[in-house]
């Protein structure tokens, strides 16, 4: 093929092979760029379809290979998974499963435009995707701009998303030209526009186009009420809550943003004994307000910040002479998977349904666990109901919970809805009551998904070539970094290990058994600590096997953005909802995930990595079930740690990752 010619010359040789850097970087670009190419080319020729739509998916491969260049030929795991993801658009193509496909991986659907383009479900996918991605479909508008349907999907993205769309209103380009020649006749857009020629990209009024369009506020007023941090907040949950607001992106985006705001701040005082003096900036909020700061920030808010807006939630309601049937109501359900998720997660899932009729408490898990199969793509409603399974203490609310779910799946199996039976098939196999969870029962759950051990990791697969197991540790210059971070140095001072003192980054080596290797950088130096360590490994080639993330939940997706498909545990914890669950196994699918309901805490953190170090020296596999016994006894006798202890979430009982980790091998 004639790219692939032109990307082997890249090295100055026509040999069929591409020798720029390392063996083994070398090695990994003829795989992909040669062997998987080739072997993709093979299967578009094998696939049974018409001379147009082969050609059209011979051209996507062309255009692929086009990107790849002087500074791009070093993705070769970007595009390896570009590869991936186009065979199994294909798969799903002769299989007439294309639709359920694209919204199992959205992200590399979106990125692999130019292999669906011309499908008839091209125009579906993306306007669904440009409602959860919207900067993704945006920068993928070159790959599509010549079909017919373009136009359609850059208005509707944008009227989602204006706080993105704005962007592109600076200089000339052609999302601007599309976007104002609509703006004549859709009045959205032309707020937008309004909007950006008044104020630029400065103005947060840009979220409010629902209500400028609808003529209901001036563009003046609605700039000022955006430096008003409590009317603002109002504003942003009375335009979420309406029916007709289309801003959705954007408002969930601001409304995220805000609520973490004060939920930071209370979360900061967890220190401070007196709760008025803690919770005073959510003084005289709404029920509303209060559900609204709890939902927006699930990956962050603490236990205690949890429970107390949740106890001024239930006391407002009663203030307000609304029970919490009504007060979701009022809300139009807003994100209510997620809260009832969170609630039973903070243990607060009686409480709440107890402060409505019985018969709505009913109507509300029959609500939760309904219509999951309608996702259009986000899977975050069925993976909040797998998360909540896993949490739940209560057999009267399993109970009911389990019902609900088989009377679905036999809906959907009634009805021979193929998505819907792969959705509450999951859900059925994952809802088994936690005491017959045994090592049989994870060995099944991985059998018929076939699914990597979900409840053990062989000890062979996390060494490497050069038989070294390797950790990273990222370490943040937070309030409690250096506390942190001196406590998990302090482990590994024993006769089993060597400590490297440089100075920005440690390694801790061992000196007896299997050898191990770990990087951690320093806390005062975040930046350039963590770049000498990623340095490192990228000029050495090295292969991480476990990733540490150790800071606050705010900084957890920085860590993540170095998680490579050869890491096979990451230490996260608090991972929030389906997104950050998602873009994680987008990265890594096989990863086991450690994580926590809230921050992770030293004193529970460094016995578990101590434990995890220790047996991959000794040479054995990391079971978890044995692992985390020992890590109950370990701290069973500190009070404050065992506490916290019982929010941590090991790897085979994360129902939300082996959910999304089986659906997408189900969906295929």
């Amino acid at each position: 093929m004639k790219e692939q010619e032109r990307i082997e010359s890249l090295d100055g040789k026509k040999d069929g092979i591409i020798n720029i850097s390392s063996k083994d970087f070398n090695r990994e670009a003829t795989f992909v760029y040669f062997t998987l190419v080739d072997s993709l080319s093979k299967r578009i020729e094998s696939i049974k379809a018409d001379d147009y739509h082969k050609k059209s998916l011979f051209q996507a491969l062309i255009s692929t290979l086009r990107e790849v260049n002087g500074r791009t030929y070093e993705l070769t795991t970007y595009y390896q998974k570009l590869f991936a993801n186009a065979f199994q658009i294909i798969s799903a193509i002769e299989n007439k499963n294309l639709m359920n496909f694209l919204y199992s991986d959205p992200i590399y659907s979106i990125k692999n435009v130019y292999f669906i383009k011309h499908a008839k479900d091209a125009p579906e996918f993306l306007t669904n995707a440009g409602k959860l991605y919207p900067e993704e479909v945006f920068k993928v508008f070159p790959k599509f701009r010549e079909r017919s349907y373009r136009d359609s999907i850059i208005v509707r993205t944008a009227v989602c998303a204006p706080n993105i769309a704005k962007k592109y209103l600076i200089g000339d380009n052609e999302i601007k030209q599309i976007l104002w020649n609509s703006s004549r006749s859709n009045k959205r857009i032309k707020a937008i526009f309004d909007v950006f020629g008044k104020y630029g990209l400065s103005s947060n009024a840009s979220n409010l186009i629902d209500i400028i369009a609808a003529d209901s506020m001036k563009i003046e007023a609605a700039d000022l009420i955006t430096y008003d941090k409590r009317k603002y907040l109002r504003k942003l949950i009375e335009l979420r809550t309406n029916p007709n607001a289309e801003a959705t992106y954007s408002l969930d985006n601001e409304l995220h943003i805000k609520s973490l705001e004060y939920v930071r701040l209370i979360n900061d005082l967890h220190d401070e004994k007196s709760p008025i003096i803690r919770f005073k900036c959510v003084e005289g909020f709404s029920a509303k307000e209060l559900y609204t700061l709890i939902i927006y920030s699930e990956e962050e808010i603490f236990t205690s910040t949890f429970n107390g807006l949740f106890e001024r939630m239930i006391k407002q309601t009663k203030e307000e002479k609304i029970d919490g049937y009504q007060l979701l109501e009022g809300l139009a359900f807003n994100k209510f998977r997620s809260f009832i998720k969170l609630c039973a997660g903070f243990n607060s899932l009686k409480t709440f349904l107890n402060s409505m009729e019985e018969s709505n408490s009913t109507t509300l898990l029959t609500m939760f666990t309904g219509d999951l199969e309608k996702s259009k793509g986000d899977m975050t409603n069925a993976v909040d109901v797998a998360d909540s399974f896993g949490s739940l203490n209560d057999t009267n609310l399993i109970a009911i919970i389990e019902g609900n779910v088989e009377e679905e799946y036999n809906r959907v199996v009634y009805e021979n809805n193929k998505q819907g039976k792969i959705v509450y098939g999951l859900l059925k196999s994952l809802f088994v009551k936690q005491n017959t969870q045994d090592s049989c029962w994870y060995e099944n759950v991985s059998n018929e998904y076939q699914l990597e051990k979900i409840d053990n990791i062989q000890a062979k697969t996390l060494f490497d070539k050069d038989s070294i197991h390797r950790q990273l540790h990222f370490f943040y210059d937070d309030k409690d970094g250096e506390l942190s971070f001196s406590s998990f140095i302090n482990t590994f001072k024993n006769p089993n290990f060597t400590i490297t003192d440089k100075p920005r980054v440690v390694i801790i080596r061992s000196v007896s058994g299997k050898k191990i290797e770990i990087l951690a950088n320093k806390p005062k130096f975040e930046y350039d600590g963590q770049a000498e360590l990623i340095t490192y490994l990228d000029t050495s080639k090295k292969d991480i096997h476990l990733l540490v993330h150790r800071g606050h939940s705010y900084y957890a997706m920085n860590t993540v953005d170095h998680l490579t498909p050869t890491c096979k545990i990451l230490f996260l914890g608090s991972c929030g909802g389906y997104h950050n669950l998602s873009e994680v196994l987008d990265r890594s699918p096989n990863v086991h995930i450690i994580s926590s309901k809230q921050i992770g805490t030293m004193f529970v953190n460094n016995p578990l990595l101590k434990i995890v170090a220790n047996n991959l020296r000794e040479g054995k596999d990391i079971n978890w079930i044995e692992v985390w016994n020992a890590l109950e006894i370990a701290v069973k006798g500190d009070k404050y740690a065992y506490t916290k202890f019982q929010d941590y979430i090991p790897p085979h009982k994360n129902l939300g990752a082996i959910f999304i980790q089986a659906y997408r091998k189900m969906i295929i």
